[in-house]
């Protein structure tokens, strides 16, 4: 088998007749020779530094496969794409992939090809079944799969290799450069979160004030990522705290910054004027002054100088606060 031989009757045609590798899929050869080559240049590829490609059958029709490094996978998850007819790749892997790649394969043109031609109808018809709040139901399921396995923090595995990978390369103020170029062209382009007409619409403000506090809630009842207490009083935390602190001194931004401290202070310096139910009324030369004397906590003050309204409870029950002179 595989070697040249003469052709019944003399023709002179040589006739080569396939051997076990030719008969294999294009997606199996290219995980063999990518397991090949690892060998050859003394790397070890599994689980804690590549990714289980299933091979040559997406994960669905068998568990046979390689380990592969990212983006060996993508090549790898395209190339078997073709071969079933069927999309077996991540859309935003496999793009990120093909715009960074750092190598440049012969096909290089038609993995283009596979990834627009199964990754627009065959996309749609994969998500095209909903569950109640009108998420893909294999989105979903694909979601829960990639981000079961969680590190020491809870954090999803997977999830942070991904988040690594994409906010790598840092620009001179250590911010992702990937982010960074992704927000001032969503800013630039007036897209997503910039659109004028979504920010100022009333779905934006609650999904963003839900958004925020029932992600914060999860996370705290569940004990995960930042909330954590394992992470939260790990070095790893400590150290990341400490250098953000670090950064935004250095920077002059957020609270740090001279403009900002000048707004806060030309606000606690503003006087207030305590009005009580009986008629009784106290001004104060500023907000400091009042916090100082009554021994009222400056969020409490904030909060009602904000909303207009009267305290309901404590010792400043029935109490307004107002700002001025009186």
């Amino acid at each position: 088998m595989g070697e040249c031989v003469k052709e019944l009757g003399g023709s002179g045609h040589a006739l080569a007749f396939p051997t076990a590798k030719k008969i294999m899929l294009p997606n199996e050869e290219f995980a063999l020779g990518c397991r090949a080559w690892y060998e050859e240049q003394g790397l070890i590829v599994d689980k804690t530094n590549g990714q289980f490609a299933h091979c040559p059958q997406p994960e669905r029709h068998g568990d046979k496969g390689y380990y592969l490094l990212w983006g060996h996978h993508q090549h790898q998850g395209l190339l078997q794409s073709k071969d079933i007819g069927e999309c077996c790749f991540y859309n935003g892997d496999a793009k990120r992939w093909l715009l960074n790649c750092e190598y440049w394969p012969d096909n290089y043109f038609e993995l283009w090809d596979i990834y627009d031609e199964f990754a627009g109808e065959n996309a749609r018809k994969y998500h095209a079944e909903k569950d109640e709040f009108g998420r893909s139901i294999q989105g979903v399921k694909n979601a829960e799969k990639v981000h079961k396995e969680k590190d020491k923090f809870g954090r999803s595995i997977r999830g942070v290799e991904a988040a690594e990978r994409l906010h790598k390369e840092k620009d001179e103020r250590g911010k992702s450069v990937n982010s960074t170029k992704r927000g001032k062209s969503s800013f630039r382009n007036k897209t997503g979160i910039h659109d004028p007409s979504y920010r100022n619409s009333p779905e934006y403000k609650v999904i963003n004030k839900e958004a925020g506090r029932n992600g914060g809630s999860e996370g705290v009842r569940r004990k995960s990522g930042i909330h954590n207490p394992a992470y939260r009083a790990s070095p790893e935390y400590l150290e990341m705290r400490s250098a953000e602190s670090k950064k935004l001194v250095e920077r002059k931004v957020g609270m740090f910054d001279p403009e900002f401290k000048r707004e806060q202070y030309r606000k606690v310096s503003k006087p207030v004027v305590f009005h009580y139910p009986d008629g009784e009324i106290i001004p104060f030369p500023s907000r400091m002054e009042a916090i100082r004397q009554m021994k009222i906590s400056s969020s409490t003050l904030v909060r009602v100088l904000r909303n207009g309204k009267v305290i309901r409870a404590g010792r400043f029950k029935g109490v307004r606060i107002t700002e001025g002179n009186g």
